[in-house]
This record gives C-alpha cells, structure tokens and sequence, in this order.
C-alpha cells in the first residue's frame, strides 16, 4: 500500500511538474526560486546566499537571506530539516513610515490573479497542498508566504508516529521491568480478587 502511494505520488508530481514547466505560475509546486520544497538546511544554503539562522526550535528551523530594493528579504522555515515554507518581503512604501494599505491591496490582488483565479492553477496547487497568501508586517508592505502545507502535514504525521512509537516501546520496557507487580495482578485475578 505504501509502495502505491509512493508511485501515485511520484506520477502525481511528475505530471505537475510537466504543467508547471507550461504555466509559469505553477513553478511554485516545485519550490521557491531556486529552492526546492523539502530540500535540506545544507541545500537551501548552497542555493541562496547570506542565508542566517535566525531561530531553531527542534524539529523547527527559521533562516533569513537579504533581498533586494523590493523583495527587502526572505523567510525560510524548515521542519525537521526539510523546507516547506518561504516568506518573501515586499516593501512598495514610498513613505517608509506609514502603512502601505494600498500596496497590500495591489499585491494581494496580483497573488490572487497569479495563483488563485485560473482554477487549473488554483487546482493544482491545491492538490500539491501549496498554499499563497499576502499577509501584512510591520515596517513594509506585506509578506508573501509560499507553504507547502501537503509535505509539512507528512512531516508533522511522521514527528507525531516517531514520538508514539518512542512512548510506546518506553511503556513497553517499563512493563518488562515490572514482572513481578505483573505476576502479583495475575495472583489476584486467579484468586478472583479483582
């Protein structure tokens, strides 16, 4: 059954990425830039420059790299060492110390057009579990998030069966080393006691 999902996965993708090449929007199935959703901490580091660790918190790892005039700079969030989510920063204020509510309104329209309103592309995505949403920040216009929210969900599944199965085989041995509580439970319940 694994085997199956691995192969529907693989045809999955690899038709995707076949559409992506035809539809420039598309790309992001793929990655951001020249990054690729799950590649390494090591990877992402070889692929953009100046990139920072700015917080780790295990299995979670936020770096940041510089960006240029407009994109100020860019977010990568890692889980357990995989990329699943990028955040560019878009700054279009002409007054750097006012809200740009009209900037945010232009970028989240164009996001919207670009990735939201051709429903092949907004199909794809969704079935690659890509998400693309404009938010605002402090001190520049807005941030684009790019998450690959399929791969983070199997990641998080993955950390969640590990940490049962670490709970499970300690629960285990701590039973092993209780055989002689266990023999005295199995004592009151031949002599009908419990």
């Amino acid at each position: 059954m694994k085997k199956m999902r691995i192969i529907l996965a693989s045809v999955f993708f690899t038709c995707t990425w076949v559409f992506a090449q035809a539809t420039p929007a598309l790309s992001i199935v793929k990655g951001y830039g020249e990054t690729e959703w799950g590649q390494s901490i090591d990877q992402v580091t070889a692929a953009v420059p100046g990139l920072e660790l700015v917080a780790e918190r295990d299995p979670y790892a936020q770096y940041k790299a510089p960006g240029n005039d407009v994109i100020t700079g860019f977010e990568y969030v890692f889980l357990n060492d995989q990329l699943y989510l990028v955040k560019a920063t878009i700054d279009l204020r002409e007054d750097k110390n006012t809200v740009d509510s009209i900037g945010l309104q232009m970028l989240t329209k164009a996001i919207a057009a670009k990735y939201h309103e051709d429903a092949a592309v907004a199909a794809a995505l969704k079935e690659a579990g890509i998400r693309v949403e404009v938010m605002r920040v402090p001190n520049a216009t807005a941030s684009i998030g790019y998450q690959a929210d399929g791969l983070r969900r199997e990641l998080e599944a993955a950390i969640q069966e590990e940490a049962e199965a670490v709970k499970k085989a300690a629960m285990e041995e701590a039973l092993e080393g209780r055989s002689e509580s266990q023999e005295k439970i199995d004592k009151l319940i031949e002599n009908n006691d419990l």
